[in-house]
């Protein structure tokens, strides 16, 4: 949900599918546990073209991104695109008609993979009027649709996409001589409908949505002195009347604005400070937990520092992060502030001390994400840092992507998704007649791992097969780990989760079990850039209880029996025989036992329940007879009974299994 001051708020996707994938692309980053180093190469998504200006980014998965510029197309500057599928970027295909100047392009995504793109046109070669086209499931643009409300000249767009792909649209528009706010509301498969909020001395608009379909609009004012207004939107009730959010003697401009996964929302504006003109400084205010008002307004910013270019975004729970450019007496710098919760108290403004001081045009960039990666894009110099950390509690780390960008006409753009990964995109000039739009990529999402054995019940011995599948589409398996927790026959719970395999560069393995025993695996695998995956589905096997450890008179007791689990079997042909196991504790039973042609029958029991009535009659060792599962822990002891004269009865394990 990062918004800024010339491109608003963005939202994320967790996958997409794009048609026509073609190149090499970006393998990423993988931070471990703290903060780990490594993005993929800059990869150029065009090249050799001096209109190039006004690009747009948003990350919608490990590797998958979606990115969006203006180029140069024969008689008019058109919306470009392309798209990146587990690293690797597809084809550049044309997103705006032909023959239609375009500026001001933007992209948004939601968390289901919804993804859209506005910019404004200009029709009579005097006004611009704001346009958008949704990015299909097959990979392809849909036709461009208009998003005016009236006819107007439209600047000062701002775009936002709920989690129902319902896209938000604000604007400033010139309409009889006035400034006006309009916003355009166009529901997935619906015609758009449209609403004035303000109708006069309307000025930059700012406008965010979250995945349960709220949506908040903030604009700033140019009358006499200026004001900071804001509206919201709730599904079912549409846009409510603007109220005044900055309540200052003197102006404010340039809001932005951020909404929470709750529905609140925070409004930052660049706020005068008393008579001095100079005096400008970043202020915030937040909706009170009713969502009747707003509340806590007050200056994050440092005193004597001019303020200007904000950015903010914030997370689901409100974790949010914001930043701004500072000026004092032609001494340029960037500074942000943090918060750990919607409500919660600023941190201290801190300097981002940037490489170039002289340079005007710094343009800060935010973009945080729910899994606690944030990151601050900027251009000093005509170098272009990127500060990122993995969680809001460490520190920020520095990527130097070298010199030859430039941020004016808004040419860089960053955007983290929730899972943490990054896409950067920008403009590279580093000479006359030679230009480029570069994108980078950074993968935060560990492999994917399945556990594809062990079987639920072992009985050839006391060695678990282990088996798996791993898979990581951008970065690649390096290694996968398994862990294991156990509980014996007569064991009510688990007990701790031990390591059974570590670093293992295959897909399979062998762990040793003690007879009667439960075990239950987790596997775990880490990709070539050091992401751990989140752990697979578990899967559990268990070893029976050997024949030999039941205790029963008048039964013969053979060891050394190929083919027989632990190579023993107890056989008996007299009726009233038992075989007993007491203290058993169990959610699972089942009995292992060889038929034969002559084979008799057994009565199972558990205390008193009579489980089954097995018959050893037929052919084949080691066969599982099921006898029994719960619906939680049942304790007492188990008795076999024989119920037949002169058949053999050959028992050869019994299943304790949790």
């Amino acid at each position: 949900m990062s918004t800024s001051q010339f491109s608003g708020p963005r939202r994320r996707t967790a996958a997409l599918l794009a048609a026509g994938a073609v190149a090499a692309g970006a393998l990423g980053l993988p931070p471990a546990p703290g903060q780990a180093a490594g993005w993929d190469d800059s990869f150029t998504l065009a090249a050799d073209n001096s209109g190039f200006r006004n690009v747009s980014v948003v990350s919608t998965g490990a590797g998958d991104a979606v990115a969006l510029w203006i180029d140069g197309d024969t008689g008019a500057d058109r919306v470009r695109a392309r798209v990146a599928v587990d690293g690797t970027w597809g084809p550049a295909t044309w997103v705006s008609p032909q023959g239609v100047d375009t500026e001001y392009v933007e992209v948004v995504a939601n968390d289901d993979g919804d993804v859209a793109a506005t910019w404004v046109a200009q029709y009579d070669g005097v006004n611009w009027k704001p346009r958008g086209a949704r990015l299909e499931d097959d990979g392809t643009w849909s036709p461009a649709i208009d998003l005016w409300h009236t006819a107007a000249t439209y600047d000062s767009v701002s775009s936002a996409i709920d989690g129902d792909g319902t896209l938000h649209v604000a604007f400033r528009a010139a309409v009889a001589g006035k400034e006006t706010v309009q916003v355009r509301t166009w529901e997935p498969g619906l015609a758009t409908t449209g609403k004035a909020i303000a109708t006069e001395f309307g000025a930059s608009v700012s406008v965010d949505a979250n995945e349960a379909g709220q949506a908040v609009l903030a604009y700033g004012t140019d009358e006499s002195i200026d004001g900071v207004y804001a509206a919201e939107f709730t599904p079912g009730g549409g846009w409510n009347e603007p109220e005044q959010v900055s309540f200052l003697t003197a102006s404010a401009r340039d809001p932005q604005v951020v909404i929470d996964g709750a529905g609140r929302s925070t409004i930052f504006f660049n706020g005068k400070v008393g008579d001095d003109s100079s005096d400008w400084r970043v202020h915030a205010t937040t909706e009170n937990q009713a969502g009747t008002g707003w509340t806590g307004l007050g200056v994050i910013s440092a005193p004597g520092k001019t303020t200007s270019f904000l950015s903010a975004d914030t997370d689901a729970t409100g974790r949010t992060l914001v930043a701004w450019q500072t000026n004092v007496d032609g001494f340029y710098d960037a500074a942000y502030a943090a918060r750990p919760s919607t409500g919660g108290a600023w941190g201290p403004a801190t300097s981002l001390n940037v490489p170039d001081h002289s340079w005007i045009y710094l343009y800060p960039e935010v973009s945080v994400s729910d899994s606690g990666t944030q990151l601050i894009d900027y251009v000093s110099g005509g170098t272009r840092i990127t500060k990122y950390r993995t969680h809001p509690a460490l520190s920020f780390s520095t990527l130097n992507h070298g010199a030859g960008y430039d941020e004016v006409s808004y040419r860089i753009e960053a955007d983290v998704d929730n899972a943490g990964n990054a896409a950067l995109i920008g403009y590279w000039d580093p000479a006359v007649g030679f230009d480029e739009i570069r994108a980078r990529l950074l993968d935060r999402a560990g492999p994917t791992t399945t556990l594809t054995a062990p079987l639920p019940n072992t009985t050839k011995g006391t060695a678990i097969r282990l088996a798996w599948t791993a898979a990581d589409e951008v970065s690649g398996v390096k290694t996968t780990d398994v862990s294991v927790k156990s509980a014996a026959w007569n064991q009510a719970g688990f007990g701790q989760s031990t390591n059974a395999v570590d670093d293992s560069v295959v897909d399979h393995a062998k762990y040793t079990g003690t007879p009667g025993s439960t075990y239950c695996f987790i596997a775990r695998s880490v990709d070539n850039v050091n992401n751990l995956g989140a752990g697979s589905p578990e899967r559990c096997t268990t070893l029976p209880v050997d024949d030999a450890s039941l205790v029963g008179p008048v039964w013969t007791r053979v060891s050394d029996v190929t083919g027989h689990y632990l190579t023993t079997l107890s056989t008996t042909k007299t009726k009233g025989a038992r075989l007993v196991l007491n203290g058993v504790k169990a959610k699972r039973l089942g009995l292992v036992i060889h038929r034969s042609a002559n084979g008799g029958k057994a009565v199972v029991k558990l205390g008193t329940e009579v489980l089954r009535t097995v018959n050893f009659k037929g052919t084949g060792k080691r066969r599982v007879v099921k006898l029994a599962t719960f619906d939680e822990i049942r304790s007492g002891k188990v008795v076999i009974r024989v119920v037949t004269e002169g058949k053999r009865v050959a028992v050869d394990g019994l299943f304790v299994a949790k």
